[in-house]
This record gives C-alpha cells, sequence and structure tokens, in this order.
C-alpha cells in the first residue's frame, strides 16, 4: 500500500470542505477531510490505498466536485468558475 500526501489547492475565492476517499470508495469514512482555505495549498496525509480521489464540496449549493484519481505525492488543483458563459458586450 502506497502512503504520502496529497496536495490540494483551492483556486477560488469561497472556503471549502474536501474529503479524500481511496479509489473505488464513495462512502463511509474519508483516508483524510478538512477545510480548504482561498487560494492556498493543503497538505492531506494518506495512507492504505493505492490511488485516491480527492472530492469538494461547494458551500450553500451542495455541490460536489469530483477530482482525478491520483497516487500519492500528486497534487490536485480545484478551479471554479461563475461563468455563465454568456457572451460580453466587448
Amino acid at each position: 500500500m502506497a502512503n504520502g500526501k496529497i496536495t490540494i489547492t483551492n483556486s477560488t475565492a469561497q472556503t471549502l470542505a474536501f474529503n479524500i476517499y481511496g479509489n473505488g470508495v464513495t462512502s463511509g469514512s474519508p483516508v483524510a477531510s478538512g477545510t480548504l482555505l482561498p487560494n492556498k495549498p493543503n497538505d492531506a496525509l494518506v495512507s492504505g490505498y493505492d490511488l485516491y480521489q480527492a472530492n469538494i464540496f461547494l458551500t450553500g449549493s451542495g455541490g460536489v466536485f469530483y477530482g482525478p484519481t491520483v497516487g500519492p505525492d500528486t497534487q490536485v488543483e480545484f478551479i471554479v468558475s461563475s461563468d455563465s458563459g454568456a457572451a460580453s458586450d466587448d
């Protein structure tokens, strides 16, 4: 089993919660969890699985963003945009 750390960077303007699960585990206790401050990296120590998935939760909306499946000693960055995709008046 691999162990190490996963660095999650929250590139948003809001504080977000996160969970890290072992690959294939979608419920139960995460191997790591915590709070991500805006525009700051957060290191989470992980062990027990060869691969992991980090998820973040949007405050208020109940939305969940699922990150990629990664090994330990990996960096994951979440960039959440409120851009609706509407054309501007330039």
